[in-house]
Protein backbone atom coordinates (compact mmCIF):
# COMPACT_ATOMS: atom_id res chain seq x y z
CA UNK A 1 0.00 0.00 0.00
CA UNK A 2 2.56 2.46 0.73
CA UNK A 3 4.16 1.51 -2.73
CA UNK A 4 1.02 2.80 -4.36
CA UNK A 5 0.48 6.13 -1.98
CA UNK A 6 4.00 6.89 -3.44
CA UNK A 7 3.03 6.52 -7.17
CA UNK A 8 0.04 8.73 -6.41
CA UNK A 9 2.01 11.31 -4.55
CA UNK A 10 4.49 11.50 -7.87
CA UNK A 11 1.39 11.23 -10.14
CA UNK A 12 -0.07 14.30 -8.31
CA UNK A 13 3.36 16.23 -8.61
CA UNK A 14 3.40 15.43 -12.22
CA UNK A 15 -0.91 16.68 -12.64
CA UNK A 16 0.69 19.93 -10.32
CA UNK A 17 3.80 20.78 -12.34
CA UNK A 18 1.64 20.31 -15.76
CA UNK A 19 -0.98 22.68 -14.17
CA UNK A 20 1.41 25.18 -13.44
CA UNK A 21 2.83 25.57 -16.33
CA UNK A 22 -0.08 25.27 -18.03
CA UNK A 23 -1.04 28.42 -15.72
CA UNK A 24 2.74 29.86 -16.81
CA UNK A 25 2.28 29.83 -20.31
CA UNK A 26 -1.27 31.19 -19.72
CA UNK A 27 -0.07 34.20 -18.40
CA UNK A 28 2.91 34.37 -20.70
CA UNK A 29 0.67 34.14 -23.55
CA UNK A 30 -1.53 37.28 -21.98
CA UNK A 31 1.17 38.97 -20.88
CA UNK A 32 4.23 38.96 -22.83
CA UNK A 33 4.03 42.51 -24.50
CA UNK A 34 4.50 43.97 -20.90
CA UNK A 35 8.31 45.12 -21.15
CA UNK A 36 7.81 44.38 -17.22
CA UNK A 37 6.86 40.88 -16.97
CA UNK A 38 9.97 38.42 -15.30
CA UNK A 39 9.80 35.16 -14.22
CA UNK A 40 9.45 36.84 -10.58
CA UNK A 41 6.17 38.73 -11.70
CA UNK A 42 4.91 35.46 -13.00
CA UNK A 43 5.53 33.18 -9.83
CA UNK A 44 4.21 35.58 -7.62
CA UNK A 45 0.85 35.58 -10.23
CA UNK A 46 1.19 31.53 -9.81
CA UNK A 47 1.74 31.89 -5.59
CA UNK A 48 5.41 29.72 -6.32
CA UNK A 49 8.80 30.27 -5.79
CA UNK A 50 10.61 31.81 -9.15
CA UNK A 51 13.20 28.74 -8.97
CA UNK A 52 10.33 26.37 -8.65
CA UNK A 53 9.13 27.79 -11.48
CA UNK A 54 11.85 27.73 -13.22
CA UNK A 55 12.60 24.21 -12.80
CA UNK A 56 9.31 23.36 -14.46
CA UNK A 57 9.99 25.09 -17.39
CA UNK A 58 12.80 22.78 -17.34
CA UNK A 59 11.25 19.88 -17.30
CA UNK A 60 8.04 20.49 -18.72
CA UNK A 61 8.69 22.41 -21.54
CA UNK A 62 12.00 21.65 -22.17
CA UNK A 63 13.29 25.40 -22.11
CA UNK A 64 14.07 28.71 -19.94
CA UNK A 65 11.39 31.53 -19.19
CA UNK A 66 13.33 33.93 -21.38
CA UNK A 67 13.74 32.00 -24.20
CA UNK A 68 10.13 31.32 -24.24
CA UNK A 69 9.27 34.98 -23.38
CA UNK A 70 11.75 35.83 -26.34
CA UNK A 71 10.44 33.24 -28.75
CA UNK A 72 7.00 34.90 -28.24
CA UNK A 73 7.65 37.82 -28.53
CA UNK A 74 9.92 37.57 -31.76
CA UNK A 75 6.83 35.07 -33.06
CA UNK A 76 4.23 38.22 -32.68
CA UNK A 77 6.69 40.58 -34.06
CA UNK A 78 7.12 39.05 -37.23
CA UNK A 79 3.29 38.14 -37.61
CA UNK A 80 3.36 42.15 -36.97
CA UNK A 81 5.90 42.07 -40.00
CA UNK A 82 3.51 40.02 -42.32
CA UNK A 83 0.88 42.05 -41.74
CA UNK A 84 2.59 45.63 -42.36
CA UNK A 85 3.97 47.36 -39.31
CA UNK A 86 7.36 48.85 -40.70
CA UNK A 87 8.78 50.37 -38.22
CA UNK A 88 11.28 48.49 -36.00
CA UNK A 89 10.93 51.09 -32.60
CA UNK A 90 6.85 50.80 -32.63
CA UNK A 91 7.51 47.20 -32.92
CA UNK A 92 10.16 47.01 -30.32
CA UNK A 93 7.29 48.57 -28.09
CA UNK A 94 4.42 46.29 -29.02
CA UNK A 95 6.71 43.21 -28.00
CA UNK A 96 7.73 44.11 -24.88
CA UNK A 97 11.10 45.41 -25.44
CA UNK A 98 12.60 48.58 -24.19
CA UNK A 99 15.56 48.67 -26.33
CA UNK A 100 14.85 48.02 -30.20
CA UNK A 101 18.45 47.46 -30.93
CA UNK A 102 18.28 44.54 -28.30
CA UNK A 103 14.81 43.42 -29.98
CA UNK A 104 16.93 43.61 -33.55
CA UNK A 105 19.05 41.40 -31.86
CA UNK A 106 16.98 39.03 -30.16
CA UNK A 107 15.03 38.91 -33.61
CA UNK A 108 18.00 38.01 -35.77
CA UNK A 109 19.23 35.15 -33.13
CA UNK A 110 15.74 33.86 -33.50
CA UNK A 111 14.84 34.58 -37.38
CA UNK A 112 18.47 35.08 -39.08
CA UNK A 113 17.77 38.30 -40.11
CA UNK A 114 17.17 41.42 -38.58
CA UNK A 115 13.85 42.75 -38.70
CA UNK A 116 14.57 45.10 -41.02
CA UNK A 117 15.35 42.93 -43.43
CA UNK A 118 12.02 40.89 -43.09
CA UNK A 119 9.99 44.35 -43.32
CA UNK A 120 11.90 44.92 -46.59
CA UNK A 121 11.17 41.42 -47.68
CA UNK A 122 7.48 41.58 -47.09
CA UNK A 123 7.17 44.23 -49.12
CA UNK A 124 9.09 43.19 -52.06
CA UNK A 125 6.95 40.28 -52.05
CA UNK A 126 3.92 42.65 -51.53
CA UNK A 127 4.79 44.51 -54.27
CA UNK A 128 5.36 41.17 -56.65
CA UNK A 129 1.94 39.97 -55.27
CA UNK A 130 0.20 43.54 -56.49
CA UNK A 131 1.98 42.95 -59.71
CA UNK A 132 0.75 39.22 -60.42
CA UNK A 133 -2.48 40.39 -58.87
CA UNK A 134 -3.29 43.35 -61.35
CA UNK A 135 -1.20 41.23 -64.24
CA UNK A 136 -3.82 38.53 -63.81
CA UNK A 137 -6.92 41.12 -63.19
CA UNK A 138 -5.90 43.07 -66.49
CA UNK A 139 -5.65 39.47 -69.00
CA UNK A 140 -9.04 38.17 -67.05
CA UNK A 141 -10.69 42.09 -68.30
CA UNK A 142 -8.95 41.69 -71.64
CA UNK A 143 -10.12 38.17 -72.65
CA UNK A 144 -13.70 39.04 -71.69
CA UNK A 145 -13.89 41.82 -73.50
CA UNK A 146 -12.54 39.88 -76.56
CA UNK A 147 -15.21 37.81 -75.69
CA UNK A 148 -17.93 40.16 -75.32
CA UNK A 149 -16.82 41.90 -78.70
CA UNK A 150 -16.86 38.64 -80.37
CA UNK A 151 -20.35 37.51 -78.84
CA UNK A 152 -21.61 41.20 -79.79
CA UNK A 153 -20.46 41.01 -83.47
CA UNK A 154 -21.54 37.49 -83.73
CA UNK A 155 -24.96 39.05 -83.23
CA UNK A 156 -24.71 42.07 -85.62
Amino acid sequence: MAYSTSLAETKDRKSLSQTLSALALEYINNHFASPDITINSVAEELHIHPNHLSRIFKKEMHTNFVSLLSAKRISYAYHLIKNGFTNVQELSDLCGFNDPFYFSRVYHRYNGCSPSSDIQNFKQAQKKSYATQTSRIKKSLKNNVSKALNLSLIHI
